[in-house]
């Protein structure tokens, strides 16, 4: 089996940017949660320090982010109940646990569209057509990527349409469709090239090497491939090179040819 490029992760980055781990950070929040007084700054407090501890320790993330649903519900801030829902969705993910994704995600939708907010709605969408891909149901996958889709075509949300675009073009070409997982790539890179995020079209320009490749078409293959090896050189990602490299000389060995030398400057 093909190991997919992390085109269909990136649509997370819109809601949950990265995990710093700082201790100092933990311990500052954990003192404004001691001082705190019930109001929205804890709340804040609560999942910020969960975000924190996400990725090492989701159990304790669960736990904060729903003292933070609580004390939202407790002085009714809908905004604080649809982040800590949405938040709280995301840590079962992060444990596999994809019931309790989708259900704390889709309660998250319904508070989000209590707010009438249509980027978040976008983002939620597209994060539970992930959770279906992972659960391998494809055709539930692309239901929600498409609602994504349409949801931020209405709101001008560029960024989340590259990326969702990206992810359907994944599912066609995890299907063995592969014109239509091109048709969606080619879209992908047009609006990856629109807004500049060259992550994005790095991830899509390997991809697109990879459909050709399944398809035995080399030459393809390899234009695209070194087309991904150069953008992951720009922008520094090393782990973008390392994919593409030996994505390359996976190419020239199913061409029965001997892998010739470049020069390939790796950012450290």
């Amino acid at each position: 089996m093909r190991n997919f490029l992390v085109t269909l992760l990136l649509i997370f980055v819109f809601q949950f940017e990265a995990f710093p781990q700082s201790r100092h950070k933990i311990d500052s929040l954990a003192k404004v949660i001691k001082a705190a007084k019930g109001d929205t700054s804890e709340v804040n407090a609560f999942y910020e320090l969960a975000w924190e501890l996400g990725e090492t320790n989701p159990d304790t993330s669960i736990i904060l982010d729903k003292q933070a649903l609580q004390l939202s519900a407790k002085i009714d801030w809908k905004n604080g109940e649809a982040k800590s829902t949405n938040d709280i969705g995301w840590y079962y993910y992060l444990k596999g646990d994809y019931p309790n994704a989708l259900d704390y995600t889709n309660k998250a939708i319904t508070l989000y569209e209590e707010l009438k907010d249509k980027r978040q709605i976008a983002n939620m969408l597209g994060n539970i057509g992930l959770f279906y891909i992972d659960e391998g149901d494809y055709p539930k996958a692309l239901e929600y990527q498409f609602k994504a889709l349409k949801t931020a075509e209405e709101i001008g949300y560029k960024r989340l349409q590259g990326n969702t675009l990206g992810n359907i073009g994944m599912i066609y070409d995890n299907h063995g469709d592969y014109s239509k997982a091109l048709e969606y790539y080619f879209k992908t890179l047009k609006i990856a090239e629109e807004t500049g995020n060259k992550l994005l079209q790095g991830n899509t320009l390997g991809n697109t090497g990879l459909v050709y490749q399944e398809q035995a078409d080399y030459s393809n293959a390899l234009e695209y491939d070194f087309k991904a090896l150069k953008m992951a050189e720009d922008i520094g990602n090393s782990h973008l090179q390392g994919n593409m490299l030996s994505n390359i000389g996976i190419v020239y060995r199913e061409q029965k040819n001997i892998l010739p030398h470049w020069n390939t400057r790796i950012k450290r």
